[in-house]
């Protein structure tokens, strides 16, 4: 919540530090020599700093957990299935570390935490008083956990009285306290140690013979041998080998081992295994931003109902330790487990059946003015195990409110699936479009469209990469498909399809999907009607040159609008909404943008007009026919419309000033004093004096 990190099933998402069913895992050609991530304060072990773990002697305790003679990855994103899978890294603290040290910017200074309940200078200034009911033990009976996250765990209970008398749900249980670093121990001849630091939020492994193990925990811990989860001092920090992680540990004894760095998955022998403790995750609710995370998670939780793919939210609690929120059970699992038992990959049929769900729900929540910003195959839910279950979007601890014309700054959501323009902070809904287009390739292909070893290979990779449609198995996948994934993984936001307007791309037409109203339509619409006669005249001819695919959209948000004898008015835009809105439509403010539609008060569109007024030149421009629309729609033009213009009158038109005079000259042919096809095409989107003044500097 409010960081950059996924979390985990139920449990307000998986954080990538500690899912027990982590994502698919890269392909198998790690570093030949792994850097070492931090240094080990370890005052009776020798060499203890910073040691490269192919450094590390025979006679060295220091065993190393890396085999030898690994080629190096190579540079490009690796194209392979994966066939086991691995947790992906959280690019939080990372991606705001590299934007940080990019542009000279100094750390902020850090917020106050939440005090521990003995007290402190700063418990006074946070409220962690959410005002919900304090009776959960008398209205639940709390069973067994059933998922962990960065942002708490998830339980499944029982109602004990009122409507979910005995029935099952799930409860989300967030921490109000504060908690420190927390270890995982293997108690046996190799003694396996996790360390997670809640201020990095990074995570070692480190591996030590029995012989120096009482010489470990008085160096760590200052602690005796005497449990098997401990806990150290909240300022000690242990980075040796990144981002190893225990897999698995089955009761013959085998170790199953997975390295996010890419190495492949193998086996260790470990005798005489004893106790494998629960690793102890830290809560996220130290500061007052993130008290306000958990307000908003459960004030969204409530506001949206309604959408067959959303999980329902029956009722939130709180006392004294934690808060704790009641939701529908879904036992059937992860889209991710589907995945991985699945071979890696969907057929495309099935694949359609699990986007259109996607798409449906997600298209649902950007019309109430709520933006995911956490969109994996982790958090999606199936509501049993049977193969044609429904599935249900789940952890909106990351969701916010969004207004129709706002754009957000703060960097959120998973490594994986977060959209070039997060990490330039500055986006809105697109951003969720980006993720289901990662999750449709993921789908098809079974690897990532953009993969590296480190957090910030990913984010180059994200920002500059192109995914990989030549590799197997795309050359056998439909061209439909391709299609529809690069239209949602394009690198400009406004090229990109909504949700809406992917439900009638032609690889999911024969789903016969229901297409939702799209909050685009008002957008577009409150641009038109506002805009000069030429323009209208100008967005009227492009229309005229829309091929039938992208007429299907618009039949279908012109038909949402009832319209009247054949023609829509504000009346329409007004009643269309009105008939979707929520609790959360209302938060969000989304019934603004009408007010800026005053225009249309006194005027009635037919669908001709409609067509003009609802296309984007963004998205046309992104269709491999862009060019022959645009050279019909200029023929259109030329016959209706095109008219003599001067430069003054053109910079105008487009709200610029004598700055952008040099710039507009190429638009008008000389010959005429008209638009050229050139000047065309480039009105369509107009330009703004920043664009103008870059290039004529």
């Amino acid at each position: 919540m409010g960081q950059c990190c996924s979390r985990g099933a139920y449990a307000g998402g998986s954080t990538v530090f500690d899912r027990s069913n982590p994502p698919l895992q890269p392909p198998e050609t790690p570093p030949e020599t792994p850097p070492p991530n931090g240094t080990v304060a370890v005052d009776a072990v020798n060499s203890a700093k910073a040691t490269p773990a192919t450094s590390f002697s025979d006679t060295s305790p220091w065993q190393t957990t890396y085999p030898a003679g690994l080629p190096p990855s190579p540079a490009r994103t690796p194209r392979k299935r994966f066939k086991f899978p691995f947790p992906p890294p959280s690019p939080a603290r990372p991606i705001i570390s590299a934007i940080r040290k990019r542009q000279g910017q100094p750390k902020p200074p850090k917020e106050g935490t939440i005090p521990e309940e003995n007290g402190g200078e700063d418990e006074g200034n946070l409220d962690k008083n959410f005002g919900y009911p304090k009776n959960f033990p008398a209205k639940y009976e709390l069973g067994k956990e059933v998922g962990r996250g960065h942002f708490g765990h998830t339980c499944w209970a029982k109602g004990k009285k009122g409507e979910l008398k005995n029935r099952p749900v799930a409860v989300k249980i967030i921490s109000k306290a504060k908690h420190g670093t927390y270890m995982q121990l293997l108690l046996c001849p190799v003694v396996l140690i996790w360390v997670v630091d809640p201020i990095s939020l990074t995570r070692s492994i480190v591996v030590r013979l029995p012989s120096v193990l009482p010489v470990m925990y008085e160096a760590f811990l200052g602690l005796p041998i005497v449990q098997s989860s401990v806990r150290p001092c909240s300022c000690m920090r242990m980075e040796v080998i990144q981002a190893e992680e225990l897999v698995n540990v089955e009761s013959s004894g085998i170790m199953f081992m997975g390295n996010t760095l890419g190495i492949e998955r193998r086996e260790q022998q470990a005798t005489n295994l004893a106790v494998v403790s629960k690793l102890c995750i830290p809560c996220l609710m130290t500061t007052a931003i993130s008290i306000e995370d958990v307000r908003r998670e459960v004030t969204i939780l409530k506001a949206l109902s309604g959408h067959k793919n959303l999980v329902k939210f029956y009722d939130a609690f709180e006392d004294a330790n934690n808060v704790y929120v009641v939701m529908e059970l879904c036992e059937g699992g992860e889209l991710l487990d589907r995945i991985l038992s699945r071979g890696g990959r969907y057929t495309e049929e099935d694949a359609k059946t699990v986007v259109a769900q996607i798409l449906s729900v997600v298209a649902y929540c950007h019309l109430q003015g709520v933006v995911h910003r956490d969109l994996k195959p982790e958090n999606f839910l199936f509501t049993t195990k049977s193969e044609d279950a429904p599935m249900k979007v789940i952890d909106f601890g990351l969701s916010d409110f969004i207004r129709p014309d706002q754009r957000l700054n703060d960097i959120v959501g998973s490594a994986y699936y977060v959209a070039p323009e997060v990490l330039h902070r500055s986006y809105s809904l697109e951003a969720d479009m980006w993720s289901v287009g990662v999750i449709t390739y993921i789908l098809l292909c079974g690897s990532r469209p953009f993969w590296a070893r480190t957090e910030s290979g990913i984010f180059r990779s994200v920002l500059r990469a192109d995914p990989n449609f030549d590799d197997a198995p795309w050359p056998g996948v439909s061209a439909e498909a391709k299609d529809f994934v690069r239209r949602l993984l394009n690198k400009d936001h406004r090229k990109r399809m909504t949700a809406a307007q992917a439900l009638t791309h032609p690889w999911l037409q024969v789903k016969n999907c229901n297409v939702p109203l799209d909050i685009l339509i008002y957008k577009l619409v409150k641009s038109y009607v506002r805009a000069t006669p030429l323009k209208r005249a100008a967005f009227m001819a492009l229309s005229k040159a829309l091929t039938e695919d992208e007429l299907i959209y618009l039949r279908a948000q012109f038909s949402l609008l009832e319209p009247k004898n054949g023609r829509v008015s504000l009346d329409n835009f007004t009643k269309a909404l009105t008939k979707n809105v929520t609790d959360a439509m209302k938060e969000s403010r989304v019934a603004d943008i009408l007010n800026l539609m005053e225009p249309l008060y006194y005027k009635h569109m037919d669908f001709e007009e409609f067509c003009a007024a609802a296309i984007s030149t963004y998205q046309l421009e992104a269709l491999e026919g862009w060019e022959d629309i645009a050279n019909t729609a200029f023929q259109y033009f030329e016959d209706d419309g095109n008219r003599r213009v001067s430069v003054a009158e053109l910079a105008q038109e487009l709200n610029l000033g004598p700055s952008a005079y040099n710039l507009l000259k190429d638009w008008i042919r000389s010959s005429d004093g008209r638009l050229s096809f050139l000047g065309y095409t480039k009105f369509l989107h107009g330009v703004t004096i920043r664009s103008s003044n870059t290039r004529h500097q």
